[in-house]
Order: structure tokens, then C-alpha cells, then sequence
């Protein structure tokens, strides 16, 4: 997509995470395995009141959004059954939960075939569709996820460009579809919790860590990590903790969102400019902790109180 909707999230990595992937292992011999893409796409999407009808919208690999795929969700040793969330729009959850199967397409079980669907839990009238092709390596079996590609049909709260400068619109219905294939794993990981005073109440006071929304990655030379939380309620929303740092100078910048769906102040941001008092990073160990590191509200007019953050989160070391 041209605009940062859904299909664009910047900070997010596509995702697949399989119980050894779509594979028929015997369930003893279950293990858990994360394998995480990025994802490029082309959407056709219209939206209501959309004086051009509809728009056609793309992302490149490098952009990043996510994709999780899980198997055996009921834990039987049933590989077939799968579930999964993909981030989809700026105006939706970043998470929307769907169903589905995988089954193999050859008897080397180098290939799969799935089908996933699902819909908004804070709105049931919005749904989303994938299916699609998965591919592992030589050895087969269904193990080593390689490739995924497929089709994404949605309808969902989103916004277009009203004019050349891209300013969107207000949030109205939309609907689209498209094709969507990965691009090159991703291999962040990381964990933890931070308690969050003086937030929302939505935000619980806590920020806890979901895998599947890492991301660790070098841009323009300077080191950045993403850690997310998936779908929270009251009112639907997720959240998202950025750090942007130079080790060498010992200079850190930090950025705390809310991302809040289905009419609501769509997003929230908290930051610390450069350097920020209380983080302490260390890429080798890949820990990052923050004591009473205090981040302000980015609203110019009627901004919220400060927030204030501590505790230690891990990523992955690079």
C-alpha cells in the first residue's frame, strides 16, 4: 500500500508461528518453532464515499507486517487444525484472530495448502479471509517453513486519500482483496513485562510482551527494537514500545502507542527525545531496562500526563 494503513505497519514483521510448522509429526515428538517473514502485497481496496471508487495499495517486503499462523491449536497432535492473527489496518486491530486447516499437498510434505478465517472482536461485521501455499525445504516433511503465498480478501474500518498530498479521509467501510507473498525471515525475539504508571486505565499498568510482534533490526546504522501487545480490551486496542540507541554515546530515544480501534482516538503516543533518562541497553546480552524512565505525551493541545516505565525486556542480540 502507497499510505501507512494496515497492510503497512512499519514496525511490524510478518509472522508465522507453527507447532513445527504445518508437518504431521507424532505428538510426543512436538516442538515449538517461530518463523517469522516480512510480507509484500497488493491490495485493491474501496471504501465508502471514495471518489475515485477504489485504490490500489502496496507494501514491499521491507515494510513489514505480521502474519502468525499456529498449529495444533487444541494441542491433540492434530496438525491440520491452525489459527492465526494478521495485522491488517491503522483503523482495525493489529491482531485479527481466524481459524482454519492446513493440509499437505505432496507426499514429501514439502508443500501445503491452508485456508484461514476470521473476524474482528470488537467488530463482528468485520471479517477477514486468507488462503494460500506453503513451501519448506528440501528435506520435506512439512518442517522448515520457507515461503508462504496466497490471497486476503477483508472489510474492515479504513481511510483514502482525498487529495495529492495524501491526506485521508474520515473512517468510513471498506472492503478489498489481494495477493500477498513473504519475504526474508525475520529472527527477533524477546520477552518481559514493564509496569506503566500513569497510563489509560486500558492500558492495565502493565505492557507485556507477545513474541510474535518483535522486531530487531539495524536502520541507517542505528539499532532499533519493537516490542509489542497484542489486542488488549477496554477498548479494543494494542500497544507498542519502541527504542531507537547508540551504545557508544549512550544516547537513547524511546516511543510508547496506543493504537485504539473502531471510532476511538485511533493512537497515542508517548515519547522520550534523545537520551533518555533510566534505559540502560545492552546489545550483546540483548536486554534493555528502564528505571522510573518518565515518557511524555506527543499531543500538542490537551496532551495526557506522563507516563513512567520500569522493568527489563529482552531482545534478540545484534
Amino acid at each position: 500500500m502507497n499510505r501507512p494503513t494496515s497492510f503497512t505497519t512499519p514496525i511490524f514483521s510478518l509472522a508465522l508461528f507453527s507447532l513445527v510448522s504445518f508437518g504431521s509429526l507424532a505428538p510426543a515428538q512436538a516442538v515449538t518453532v517461530i518463523d517469522r517473514f516480512e510480507l509484500k502485497g497488493t491490495v485493491k481496496e474501496w471504501c465508502r464515499g471514495n471518489p475515485k471508487f477504489f485504490e490500489i495499495n502496496k507494501t514491499e517486503a521491507t515494510e513489514s507486517v505480521l502474519l502468525t499462523i499456529t498449529r495444533d491449536v487444541n494441542g491433540d497432535g492434530d496438525y491440520t487444525d491452525i489459527s492465526a492473527t494478521i495485522g491488517l489496518s491503522g483503523s482495525e486491530p493489529d491482531v485479527i484472530p481466524m481459524n482454519g486447516l492446513a493440509f499437505p499437498r505432496n507426499k514429501s510434505g514439502s508443500k501445503a495448502e491452508f485456508a484461514l478465517s476470521g473476524v474482528n472482536p470488537g467488530n463482528a461485521d468485520h471479517f477477514l479471509t486468507i488462503r494460500g501455499h506453503a513451501t519448506f525445504d528440501t528435506l520435506g516433511q512439512m518442517i522448515n517453513l520457507t515461503k508462504v503465498t496466497g490471497t486476503i480478501e477483508f472489510q474492515i474500518t479504513d481511510s483514502y486519500s482525498i487529495d495529492k498530498f495524501d491526506t485521508q479521509s474520515a473512517a468510513v467501510e471498506c472492503f478489498g482483496s489481494g495477493t500477498f507473498a513473504t519475504g526474508k525471515k525475520n529472527t527477533s525475539s524477546g520477552g518481559g513485562t514493564l509496569t506503566v504508571q500513569d497510563a489509560p486505565a486500558s492500558v492495565g499498568g502493565t505492557f507485556v510482551v507477545d513474541p510474535p510482534l518483535n522486531q530487531t533490526k539495524l536502520a541507517h546504522g542505528i539499532p532499533l527494537v519493537f516490542w509489542g501487545e497484542l489486542s488488549v480490551a477496554s477498548p479494543f486496542h494494542d500497544e507498542i514500545l519502541g527504542v531507537a540507541f547508540n551504545t557508544t554515546h549512550n544516547l537513547v530515544a524511546a516511543v510508547f502507542a496506543i493504537g485504539t480501534f473502531e471510532g476511538a482516538t485511533p493512537l497515542t503516543i508517548w515519547k522520550c527525545v534523545i537520551s533518555c533518562a533510566g534505559v540502560t541497553l545492552d546489545r550483546t546480552t540483548g536486554t534493555a531496562s528502564f528505571t522510573n524512565t518518565m515518557l511524555t505525551d506527543s499531543t500538542d493541545t490537551s496532551p495526557l500526563p506522563p507516563i513512567t516505565l520500569n522493568g527489563t525486556l529482552t531482545f534478540t542480540p545484534f
